[in-house]
Protein backbone atom coordinates (compact mmCIF):
# COMPACT_ATOMS: atom_id res chain seq x y z
CA UNK A 1 0.00 0.00 0.00
CA UNK A 2 3.08 2.22 0.94
CA UNK A 3 4.80 1.66 -2.24
CA UNK A 4 1.26 2.30 -4.49
CA UNK A 5 0.35 5.50 -2.66
CA UNK A 6 3.67 7.01 -3.59
CA UNK A 7 3.88 5.41 -7.34
CA UNK A 8 0.95 7.30 -7.60
CA UNK A 9 1.97 10.44 -6.38
CA UNK A 10 4.95 10.49 -8.48
CA UNK A 11 3.29 10.22 -11.25
CA UNK A 12 0.61 12.95 -10.49
CA UNK A 13 3.33 14.99 -9.98
CA UNK A 14 5.04 14.22 -13.02
CA UNK A 15 1.90 14.47 -15.04
CA UNK A 16 1.53 17.92 -13.93
CA UNK A 17 5.33 19.13 -14.68
CA UNK A 18 5.27 17.59 -18.34
CA UNK A 19 2.83 20.26 -20.18
CA UNK A 20 5.76 22.61 -18.98
CA UNK A 21 8.36 21.06 -21.80
CA UNK A 22 7.46 23.13 -24.81
CA UNK A 23 7.54 19.89 -27.48
CA UNK A 24 4.44 19.28 -30.26
CA UNK A 25 4.59 15.31 -29.44
CA UNK A 26 1.55 13.83 -27.97
CA UNK A 27 2.99 12.83 -24.89
CA UNK A 28 3.52 16.71 -23.82
CA UNK A 29 0.13 17.71 -24.62
CA UNK A 30 -2.08 14.81 -23.51
CA UNK A 31 -1.50 15.49 -20.06
CA UNK A 32 -2.59 19.01 -20.33
CA UNK A 33 -6.61 18.17 -20.26
CA UNK A 34 -7.33 15.70 -17.37
CA UNK A 35 -6.99 18.51 -14.74
CA UNK A 36 -9.83 17.97 -12.77
CA UNK A 37 -9.29 14.18 -12.37
CA UNK A 38 -5.56 15.02 -11.78
CA UNK A 39 -6.70 16.84 -9.42
CA UNK A 40 -9.59 14.49 -7.86
CA UNK A 41 -6.61 11.94 -8.04
CA UNK A 42 -4.35 14.36 -5.36
CA UNK A 43 -6.66 14.79 -3.00
CA UNK A 44 -7.23 11.17 -2.63
CA UNK A 45 -3.62 10.36 -2.26
CA UNK A 46 -3.00 13.44 0.12
CA UNK A 47 -5.67 11.96 1.94
CA UNK A 48 -3.96 8.20 1.98
CA UNK A 49 -0.59 9.92 2.61
CA UNK A 50 -1.74 10.98 5.84
CA UNK A 51 -4.04 8.06 6.58
CA UNK A 52 -1.81 5.18 5.94
CA UNK A 53 1.30 6.22 5.31
CA UNK A 54 2.49 9.40 6.97
CA UNK A 55 6.15 10.36 5.53
CA UNK A 56 8.47 9.60 7.74
CA UNK A 57 11.94 9.34 5.22
CA UNK A 58 13.55 12.56 3.56
CA UNK A 59 12.04 11.35 0.18
CA UNK A 60 8.53 10.93 1.06
CA UNK A 61 8.59 14.38 2.60
CA UNK A 62 9.87 15.35 -0.27
CA UNK A 63 7.19 13.51 -2.34
CA UNK A 64 4.24 14.99 -0.37
CA UNK A 65 5.23 18.91 0.06
CA UNK A 66 5.37 18.25 -3.79
CA UNK A 67 2.13 16.67 -4.03
CA UNK A 68 0.78 19.43 -1.69
CA UNK A 69 2.07 21.92 -4.26
CA UNK A 70 0.76 20.46 -6.84
CA UNK A 71 -3.00 20.04 -5.16
CA UNK A 72 -2.18 23.77 -5.14
CA UNK A 73 -1.46 24.56 -8.51
CA UNK A 74 -4.34 22.54 -9.87
CA UNK A 75 -6.76 24.03 -7.66
CA UNK A 76 -5.37 27.46 -8.93
CA UNK A 77 -6.00 26.29 -12.94
CA UNK A 78 -9.65 25.04 -12.02
CA UNK A 79 -10.61 27.69 -9.71
CA UNK A 80 -11.94 30.19 -12.76
CA UNK A 81 -14.26 27.18 -13.97
CA UNK A 82 -15.80 27.19 -11.00
CA UNK A 83 -18.88 28.38 -9.51
CA UNK A 84 -16.71 30.61 -6.72
CA UNK A 85 -15.03 32.21 -9.48
CA UNK A 86 -16.28 35.58 -11.25
CA UNK A 87 -18.36 35.15 -14.05
CA UNK A 88 -16.64 36.67 -17.55
CA UNK A 89 -20.21 36.69 -18.96
CA UNK A 90 -23.33 37.08 -16.93
CA UNK A 91 -26.64 35.31 -17.24
CA UNK A 92 -28.85 37.23 -20.20
CA UNK A 93 -31.59 39.28 -18.23
CA UNK A 94 -33.46 38.83 -21.33
CA UNK A 95 -33.19 35.64 -22.66
CA UNK A 96 -36.21 35.94 -25.94
CA UNK A 97 -34.66 39.41 -26.90
CA UNK A 98 -33.51 40.25 -30.26
CA UNK A 99 -30.33 40.74 -29.59
CA UNK A 100 -29.30 37.13 -28.34
CA UNK A 101 -28.05 33.71 -29.91
CA UNK A 102 -28.83 30.46 -28.76
CA UNK A 103 -26.37 28.13 -30.31
CA UNK A 104 -26.62 24.01 -29.39
CA UNK A 105 -23.46 22.00 -29.96
CA UNK A 106 -22.63 18.33 -30.10
CA UNK A 107 -20.56 15.81 -30.84
CA UNK A 108 -22.76 12.84 -32.00
CA UNK A 109 -19.78 10.27 -31.85
CA UNK A 110 -19.79 8.77 -35.43
CA UNK A 111 -20.52 5.59 -34.94
CA UNK A 112 -23.41 6.40 -32.43
CA UNK A 113 -27.14 5.35 -34.06
CA UNK A 114 -29.28 7.38 -31.45
CA UNK A 115 -30.37 10.19 -33.94
CA UNK A 116 -33.61 10.48 -32.60
CA UNK A 117 -32.11 11.05 -28.95
CA UNK A 118 -30.88 14.33 -30.69
CA UNK A 119 -34.11 15.55 -32.37
CA UNK A 120 -35.61 15.78 -29.29
CA UNK A 121 -32.48 17.37 -27.70
CA UNK A 122 -33.10 20.19 -30.39
CA UNK A 123 -36.54 20.39 -29.72
CA UNK A 124 -36.28 20.73 -25.74
CA UNK A 125 -33.39 23.26 -26.22
CA UNK A 126 -34.97 25.49 -29.22
CA UNK A 127 -31.91 26.59 -30.09
CA UNK A 128 -31.30 29.21 -33.20
CA UNK A 129 -28.01 28.13 -34.23
CA UNK A 130 -27.09 23.98 -34.25
CA UNK A 131 -23.24 22.44 -34.97
CA UNK A 132 -23.29 18.60 -35.06
CA UNK A 133 -19.52 17.64 -35.17
CA UNK A 134 -18.30 13.82 -35.88
CA UNK A 135 -21.03 13.39 -38.34
CA UNK A 136 -21.02 11.82 -41.66
CA UNK A 137 -23.21 10.99 -44.67
CA UNK A 138 -25.46 8.67 -42.61
CA UNK A 139 -25.81 11.29 -39.71
CA UNK A 140 -26.72 14.55 -42.52
CA UNK A 141 -29.49 11.87 -44.19
CA UNK A 142 -30.54 11.20 -40.11
CA UNK A 143 -31.00 15.33 -39.95
CA UNK A 144 -32.58 16.02 -42.96
CA UNK A 145 -35.95 16.68 -41.20
CA UNK A 146 -34.31 19.33 -39.24
CA UNK A 147 -34.50 21.70 -42.44
CA UNK A 148 -38.00 22.29 -41.76
CA UNK A 149 -37.31 24.94 -38.94
CA UNK A 150 -33.36 24.98 -39.87
CA UNK A 151 -33.81 26.20 -43.55
CA UNK A 152 -30.19 28.25 -43.47
CA UNK A 153 -27.51 25.16 -43.31
CA UNK A 154 -23.94 24.89 -44.32
CA UNK A 155 -22.76 21.04 -44.25
CA UNK A 156 -19.46 18.78 -44.59
CA UNK A 157 -19.83 15.20 -43.91
CA UNK A 158 -17.47 13.24 -43.83
CA UNK A 159 -16.43 9.54 -42.85
CA UNK A 160 -13.48 10.27 -40.57
CA UNK A 161 -14.91 11.69 -37.88
CA UNK A 162 -14.33 15.43 -38.53
CA UNK A 163 -17.66 15.77 -40.72
CA UNK A 164 -19.66 18.75 -39.35
CA UNK A 165 -23.36 20.06 -40.15
CA UNK A 166 -24.44 23.23 -39.32
CA UNK A 167 -28.14 24.47 -39.07
CA UNK A 168 -29.74 27.51 -38.56
CA UNK A 169 -33.40 29.42 -38.32
CA UNK A 170 -31.48 32.72 -38.43
CA UNK A 171 -30.14 34.32 -41.83
CA UNK A 172 -27.02 32.59 -42.29
CA UNK A 173 -24.16 32.86 -44.81
CA UNK A 174 -20.35 31.21 -44.77
CA UNK A 175 -18.56 28.78 -46.09
CA UNK A 176 -16.24 25.49 -45.50
CA UNK A 177 -12.45 25.76 -45.32
CA UNK A 178 -9.92 23.42 -45.15
CA UNK A 179 -7.41 25.58 -43.49
CA UNK A 180 -4.78 23.07 -42.54
CA UNK A 181 -5.42 19.53 -43.51
CA UNK A 182 -7.13 18.10 -46.56
CA UNK A 183 -9.43 16.23 -44.89
CA UNK A 184 -9.99 18.18 -41.50
CA UNK A 185 -12.50 20.65 -42.12
CA UNK A 186 -13.63 24.50 -40.33
CA UNK A 187 -16.72 26.43 -41.17
CA UNK A 188 -16.41 30.20 -40.87
CA UNK A 189 -20.23 31.89 -41.24
CA UNK A 190 -21.83 34.96 -40.37
CA UNK A 191 -25.48 34.95 -38.72
CA UNK A 192 -28.04 37.58 -38.50
CA UNK A 193 -29.99 37.87 -35.27
CA UNK A 194 -33.15 39.14 -34.80
CA UNK A 195 -32.44 42.62 -34.86
CA UNK A 196 -30.32 42.68 -38.02
CA UNK A 197 -27.16 42.45 -36.11
CA UNK A 198 -24.75 39.97 -37.99
CA UNK A 199 -22.30 37.79 -36.01
CA UNK A 200 -19.49 36.26 -36.71
CA UNK A 201 -18.97 32.34 -36.04
CA UNK A 202 -15.82 29.86 -36.54
CA UNK A 203 -16.86 26.38 -36.11
CA UNK A 204 -13.67 24.10 -35.91
CA UNK A 205 -12.75 20.30 -34.57
CA UNK A 206 -9.21 19.80 -35.07
CA UNK A 207 -7.21 16.24 -34.39
CA UNK A 208 -6.15 16.26 -30.84
CA UNK A 209 -3.07 15.30 -30.49
CA UNK A 210 -3.42 11.54 -29.35
CA UNK A 211 -1.31 7.95 -30.46
CA UNK A 212 -4.65 6.99 -33.12
CA UNK A 213 -4.98 10.46 -34.33
CA UNK A 214 -2.27 12.77 -34.44
CA UNK A 215 1.25 12.18 -32.67
CA UNK A 216 2.26 16.03 -32.57
CA UNK A 217 0.01 18.99 -31.85
CA UNK A 218 1.28 21.00 -34.34
CA UNK A 219 -1.41 21.40 -36.63
CA UNK A 220 -4.19 21.12 -34.49
CA UNK A 221 -2.58 23.96 -32.39
CA UNK A 222 -1.80 25.76 -35.89
CA UNK A 223 -5.51 25.90 -36.94
CA UNK A 224 -6.36 27.45 -33.49
CA UNK A 225 -4.30 30.13 -33.98
CA UNK A 226 -5.54 30.73 -37.61
CA UNK A 227 -8.82 30.66 -36.29
CA UNK A 228 -7.76 33.19 -33.25
CA UNK A 229 -6.10 35.98 -35.81
CA UNK A 230 -9.20 36.04 -37.91
CA UNK A 231 -11.50 36.20 -34.62
CA UNK A 232 -9.21 39.26 -33.49
CA UNK A 233 -9.46 40.62 -36.68
CA UNK A 234 -13.03 40.68 -37.38
CA UNK A 235 -14.96 43.78 -36.84
CA UNK A 236 -18.00 42.06 -35.59
CA UNK A 237 -19.13 40.23 -32.61
CA UNK A 238 -16.97 36.75 -32.37
CA UNK A 239 -18.26 33.24 -30.96
CA UNK A 240 -15.62 30.62 -31.67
Amino acid sequence: MHDLIYCLSVFTIISTIIPFIRHDYWIFRVFEYPRLQKLFLNVVLVILVFTYSFPIEIWEKTVVILLLLNLIYLSYLIFPYTVFAKKQITSSKNPSGKQNLKILIANVYQDNKQAKDYHKLISECDPDVILLVETNQWWAEQMAAVSVNYPHQITAPLENTYGMLLYSRLPLKGEVNFLVEKDIPSIQATVTLNSGQPVQLFCLHPKPPVPQESTKSTKRDKEILMIAVKAKQSKLPVVV
